[in-house]
């Protein structure tokens, strides 16, 4: 035959076929040409030809053609234009697509398909998985191939800090150990696509090449591929999938747009707030939940101050400052600031992280001013008292901004009664935002003012003095007095009766009308020679008869030095005050007595030791202690005679050392109540006055209480336990607990700590269970 055979690297396939094109009128026409490609598809077998030798992938069919110009064969596609050649072949579907151009006699040879070589790709910082994880099925949505899972290397794209623009990331391949077993590779071809062949930025650096870079700047997913081309036109691809991920952006700052921009080196704009200097309380709220991630991934966020960043606005010290910063537990993107003062500047830093396989991460940073509120001082009188007086002045002169400057006073004045005071006096100008005083002049007749003036500094923070009243009108008084001895009190203890400290406010006045309202309070106490706000807290809660003219101390109160402030709203409503000094020298106690007079013993005990305790001003001494049995009363009504240790302690001198405050009480005859008195002498030794004080402390010896507990838990099944569930609130009660001689006090406790209690001093309470266990 004229038709050589094949070049030793092409077998014949098992199909061999004419197609040929009928004339309009029948018969055959010879080489028949399309005016366009038509598409032959065919299902291939290699099973006969490879025997077992290699797998089919390894093979590559072609449709060819014997070329008589040329007497050699040719691929069936270059019977087409080069413009619209083309082929296809599905080697996992064993389907191979050509496009001819006219008809023939065709035949289908196989070859060996080039092999790819390549070297590793992603070194040593990169991490590469297969596709399994959420996040990547979401990105990869649509595309077939990557969607049933690829290989895929993450790359962390890096966010220049000054620009904000993503810096290339460079991948190096080398294919050149590429090969033929049955020819040589003469091309190879590198492209690149994105999900589903959309267009992507990331680019090799050539076309064609053994070896090639590709460069990846945008986020996205990246198919890189290479395809080989052999001597006979038998090719092989490999396919190279690239998740680029871009970094999350933290954002700071309320009322930013959806997804916003980074800012250069991560700095947003400034949080100022403001706040009055003695504010301690204040918290800053920080705003981060306008972070994003471009891949829509949830963001974890970390909270933090930049050390080092902490300073004052004018120049106050900041070592004592303790700032800190939360996130609370229903939103981790927003900050809470807590610990700074005004006058004072600190950097935020919010660091988010990507919830995902990437765990890619963003910070960003923010100063928090806090302006210091300018400090008004007001200068007025709130009442003004008639015929003498006829002007006032209401001045702010003494006001000022720690750190800045006082921009704008912007005062308001009205009259509130008569409604045309303003007729017959004079006010000087409010002015229009510099004024410091205003002066009202000329009253002579009972009217009332309100004013109000308001301050702005430089950073426009405000503060506003509120409606404040100036009232001339005729005289009018608080006067408080005392109905007792205020200056050396001597009381008995807390469970007896203590001395009762009258006062008297019914001398107070107002010559314009009646007192509409009375108030006493106890507005300081020094103990010790310290102020205590404690003391003075307990002994006003204590007061008796306190919104009435005659107020009184009688119980609460302790050695020291108290002042006792009566208010009265006089009838312009006019605040009138005058107060009264007390001075408590001592108030008698004895060591471990309940508030009843208590001292609790539990059988079988025969003997207890007694300490006196009293409460002593320090300007007072202790100089003799008296202790006597007063009476025995035995359970079961048997005589007793206990004994004390020491019946007398001292006198001792003022100046000298205490005389003893112990003695013991012994011959006690089991469960009963033994009363014991004991007097106290003190000397003040301001005027070296002395005093006596007398009282008695009840030893009751007893069984020991019994608990009874009730809840409204319900019983386990099979099972003396109570059950409950973690969160539910139930009631326990031990009210039904008893004690044959005192009262009980009440403590509840759990181990392990499972559950917590509203009150655990409370005979009942709620408890909830925190964390199941048993």
């Amino acid at each position: 035959s004229e038709t050589p055979p094949p070049a030793q690297n092409l077998k014949f396939g098992d199909y061999s076929f004419t197609l040929k094109a009928k004339k309009p009128g029948g018969g055959v026409q010879e080489g028949y040409q399309f005016d366009k490609p038509i598409i032959i598809s065919m299902l291939y077998s290699v099973k006969a030809i490879l025997d077992g030798t290699a797998a089919p992938t390894d093979w590559e069919p072609m449709l060819t053609i014997y070329d008589v110009d040329t007497k050699t064969w040719i691929p069936a596609k270059n019977t087409c234009p080069p413009e619209t050649r083309w082929d296809e072949i599905n080697h996992a579907e064993r389907r191979y697509s050509v496009a001819v151009c006219h008809l023939t006699q065709f035949a289908v040879f196989y070859q060996k398909r080039p092999v790819i070589v390549h070297g590793h790709y992603a070194v040593g910082n990169e991490r590469v998985w297969t596709n399994s994880s959420a996040v990547l099925q979401r990105l990869v949505a649509g595309d077939a191939d990557a969607s049933a899972g690829v290989e895929t290397v993450l790359v962390q794209l890096v966010r220049d800090a000054a620009t904000g623009t993503l810096a290339a990331v460079d991948f190096g391949f080398d294919a050149s150990d590429s090969y033929d077993p049955d020819g040589t590779v003469d091309v190879w071809t590198w492209t690149t696509v994105g999900v589903s062949g959309a267009n992507t930025t990331a680019a090799f650096a050539t076309q064609h090449g053994e070896t090639n870079t590709l460069s990846i700047s945008e986020p996205g997913i990246v198919r890189a591929t290479l395809e080989i081309t052999d001597n006979t036109d038998g090719r092989r691809t490999k396919d190279f999938w690239f998740w680029a991920d871009e970094p999350p952006i933290a954002a700071l700052g309320a009322g930013l747009p959806s997804q916003p921009a980074p800012k250069p080196n991560n700095v947003w704009p400034s949080k100022l707030v403001h706040a009055a200097v003695e504010d301690v309380s204040f918290a800053v709220v920080v705003d981060g939940t306008a972070s994003w991630d471009p891949e829509a991934s949830p963001l974890l966020a970390s909270w933090s101050l930049v050390d080092g960043q902490l300073s004052s606005r004018y120049g106050a010290s900041t070592v004592t400052l303790a700032p800190a910063i939360a996130a609370p537990a229903s939103n981790h993107l927003t900050g809470v600031v807590t610990g700074l003062r005004a006058g004072t500047r600190h950097r935020v830093a919010l660091d988010v992280t990507t919830d995902d396989d990437s765990g890619a991460s963003g910070s960003a940073v923010m100063d928090v001013i806090v302006n210091a509120l300018p400090r008004l001082q007001v200068t007025a009188p709130e009442v003004v008292f008639l015929p003498g007086g006829t002007n006032v002045t209401l001045s702010i002169a003494g006001s000022d901004d720690l750190d800045g400057t006082v921009v704008r006073r912007t005062w308001t004045l009205a009259a509130v009664r008569p409604s045309d005071i303003f007729d017959r006096v004079t006010v000087s100008s409010l002015g229009t935002g510099s004024t410091e005083t205003v002066t009202i002049s000329n009253v002579t007749e009972r009217c009332e003012f309100v004013y109000t003036v308001e301050l702005e500094d430089n950073d426009g923070g405000v503060i506003n003095s509120g409606p404040r009243s100036v009232v001339f009108k005729y005289l009018s008084a608080a006067v408080a007095v005392a109905n007792t001895d205020v200056s050396q009190v001597v009381s008995p203890p807390r469970w007896a009766t203590m001395a009762r400290v009258q006062f008297n406010g019914s001398q107070s006045f107002d010559l314009d009308g009646d007192i509409k309202s009375y108030a006493w309070t106890v507005s300081s106490a020094v103990v010790h020679g310290e102020n205590d706000e404690m003391a003075a807290m307990t002994a006003n809660v204590a007061l008796g008869s306190a919104n009435t003219a005659f107020g009184y101390m009688w119980r609460g109160y302790t050695a020291g030095d108290f002042i006792v402030t009566l208010t009265v709203i006089d009838s312009d409503n006019v605040q009138l005050r005058d107060s009264v000094a007390v001075r408590v020298l001592g108030v008698l106690d004895v060591a471990s007595a309940t508030d009843r007079g208590y001292i609790s013993l539990l059988l079988p005990a025969t003997n207890t030791t007694l300490s006196a305790a009293p409460h002593v001003h320090p300007e007072a001494a202790v100089t003799k202690y008296v202790w006597s049995v007063v009476s025995s009363t035995v359970v079961g009504g048997a005589s007793c005679s206990p004994v004390l240790s020491v019946t007398t302690s001292g006198p001792a001198p003022a100046s000298g050392p205490a005389p003893s405050a112990d003695t013991m009480i012994s011959g006690l005859c089991g469960a009963g109540t033994y009363v014991v008195g004991l007097s106290m002498d003190l000397v003040d030794t301001v005027d070296s006055s002395a005093y006596t004080v007398a009282s008695t402390v009840t030893v009751v010896v007893h069984e020991p209480p019994t608990a009874r507990v009730n809840s409204t838990m319900r019983t386990a099944a099979s099972s003396t336990s109570l059950a409950t569930v973690v969160g539910r609130v139930e009631t326990v009660s031990a009210l039904d607990s008893i004690d044959d001689r005192v009262e009980l006090t009440y403590a509840w406790t759990a181990s392990p700590a499972l559950v917590t209690f509203d009150d655990a001093t409370s005979a009942s309470t709620k408890m909830r269970a925190v964390s199941a266990g048993r």
